[in-house]
């Protein structure tokens, strides 16, 4: 022991100590990629860029590629050093991209005019490969030959690999097939011509082929002296056209499809379909989805908008009022009462008036229920009073009787309304005589007098004139002197209001009361200097009529 501790003390000793350590790290380091690094990895071209995973053993090892791999074409097959570090140490791997895949793509015939060339690539719509491809034929077509032949398309990609097809190529001076679309007015010969330069006429008459309906022809023509064949197609590619129309239904209605579309073109049938069929129960506005397909099955889909809308809203009644009838009288339950509905048209309307003792005086209510095609439903009451009839009643449908047989007798269709006018005031001023009466309580009953008898007092005249007015279809009121000592009547004529008075005035004081304004009524009234007023009304409970007087 203590020989080597000397030895180690000597310069050879010290030698020893010095190159021990250097050897090992030397040592470690020729053998650490060995255990840690790839020596080299492989990928396929048109892979993603490698990591440093790729090229490391062991996983757990933390390191980074030094090389730029972005300058690296992962496409393009090669050799490729790469440097790594990992800890304080470099190392160098290789990256080998190779293509071992053929190419693929897509060939389609070729029909070519005589005399015409192509070319390898013309056969080919799509390559598929992550490399470049080159294209060529695998021997050369006979362009001088008229007719069909096959021909050898060669993909070979930038790793030699290679993938062959097979294609057609149709080379003469007529198209073998030409189509037209459904529709086309004329024939031309110079469809069926392959090239400008060749000449040719039809020998088939195909005047008389219907190019309104979808077919198959054969067609002989003649180009340069020789007779070629070639079909005609006459199709249908264009989709039908229409208008859309939007629509409107109710909750749980239906609705065809149809409905949605309007004025629709096209050479044959089109059906009319849902793209997807509504939910017509969903209340809201709905957007659909309008398919229109002819019989060659080209289909067009429009867009329209379907509101559904939830009916909640009952029906409305109209026209109900309480009614005070007479003893022993017949009551019209349903006149003048009508039923409405924001849906329905025709709503079932039930009358309940069996609580009603038309020969008993009293008061008594009828229900009135309405209720529509979705259950929605509104009860109005009336009340109906029973009383004796007085002894100055009058039957509404008798006065009306009377009062149309004197119109009957003075009013022409052909009159105007001035005219229809002034023969209703001068009949009830030349029927009626005055008289004078106390009796001032009903209109009817003044009119009935005034019609039948032909006596009575002011009354008389204005309950006469108002039932032939009220017939005759003018708007008219009762006007009355302040003291209730006159009675007169106020008619709607061309929009404005006028006095109208059929009651004889006194001779020293004559006056013709014919759509007058309160203007000239109120001037007659000072003339006559009468205290009371002759023509003294509230101006506030009636309309005005116009300043000026009528023509």
């Amino acid at each position: 022991m203590h020989k080597v501790i000397r030895d180690f003390g000597s310069k050879k000793g010290k030698a020893l100590i010095y190159f021990l350590p250097l050897a090992i790290l030397v040592f470690l380091a020729a053998t650490f990629p060995l255990n840690k690094v790839h020596r080299n990895i492989t990928l396929e071209a048109g892979a993603d860029t490698p990591e440093f995973s790729h090229f490391i053993k062991d996983e757990e090892t933390e390191g980074e590629i030094i090389t730029d791999l972005s300058k690296i074409n992962m496409s393009e097959p090669g050799n490729y050093r790469i440097k790594i570090k990992i800890g304080a140490l470099s190392f160098h791997s290789k990256l080998r991209i190779q293509d071992t895949i053929p190419p693929t793509g897509r060939i389609s015939d070729l029909d070519i005019p005589f005399g015409k060339t192509v070319e390898a690539k013309d056969f080919v719509t799509e390559i598929s490969d992550v490399t470049q491809v080159t294209v060529s034929f695998l021997e050369e077509p006979d362009f001088d030959s008229i007719g069909e032949q096959d021909v050898s398309i060669v993909l070979e990609d930038a790793g030699k690999n290679k993938t062959v097809y097979t294609a057609k190529l149709y080379i003469g001076k007529v198209y073998r097939t030409v189509n037209v679309e459904l529709g086309t007015e004329k024939l031309d010969i110079r469809d069926f011509l392959m090239d400008d330069i060749f000449e040719g006429d039809f020998i088939t008459d195909v005047s008389v082929i219907n190019l309104k309906e979808p077919g198959t022809h054969a067609i002989s023509i003649e180009v340069d002296g020789d007779v070629y064949s070639s079909q005609l197609e006459i199709v249908d590619t264009t989709p039908p056209k229409a208008k859309v129309v939007n629509q409107f239904i109710w909750a749980n209605e239906k609705i065809s499809p149809d409905a949605f579309v309007k004025d629709i073109l096209d050479y044959s049938d089109v059906r009319v379909i849902f793209g997807e069929e509504p939910d017509f129960s969903l209340a809201g506005m709905h957007k659909i989805s309008i398919i229109l397909e002819d019989t060659s099955r080209n289909r067009t889909e429009m867009a329209a908008y379907l509101t559904i809308r939830e009916d909640t809203e009952p029906p409305v009644i109209e026209g109900l009022e309480d009614m005070t009838i007479y003893a022993g009288e017949r009551v019209s339950y349903r006149k003048n009462v009508r039923v409405t509905d924001n849906r329905d048209a025709d709503v079932e309307l039930i009358i309940d008036s069996s609580k009603v003792n038309l020969k008993k005086t009293g008061k008594y209510e009828v229900t009135y229920v309405a209720t529509d095609t979705v259950g929605n439903t509104t009860t109005e009451t009336i009340t109906i009073t029973v009383l004796n009839k007085p002894w100055d009643y009058v039957d509404p449908e008798e006065l009306d009787k009377l009062a149309d047989s004197v119109l009957d007798s003075i009013i022409k269709d052909e009159m105007s309304d001035k005219e229809k006018l002034k023969a209703i005031f001068q009949w009830t001023k030349r029927r009626i005589s005055y008289t004078g009466s106390r009796y001032k309580e009903n209109w009817m009953w003044a009119a009935v007098q005034g019609i039948k008898k032909g006596s009575g007092d002011c009354f008389t005249y204005y309950g006469t004139a108002r039932a032939l007015l009220t017939r005759a279809g003018f708007e008219n009121l009762c006007i009355t002197r302040i003291d209730k000592t006159h009675y007169w009547n106020l008619v709607k004529y061309n929009g404005n209001w006028y006095h109208f008075d059929t009651c004889p005035h006194n001779s020293k004081y004559p006056f013709d009361g014919f759509l007058r304004t309160d203007a000239e009524v109120a001037e007659y009234s000072r003339k006559r200097k009468d205290k009371r007023g002759y023509y003294n009304f509230n101006k506030n409970q009636y309309p005005a009529t116009p300043d000026e007087p009528l023509e």
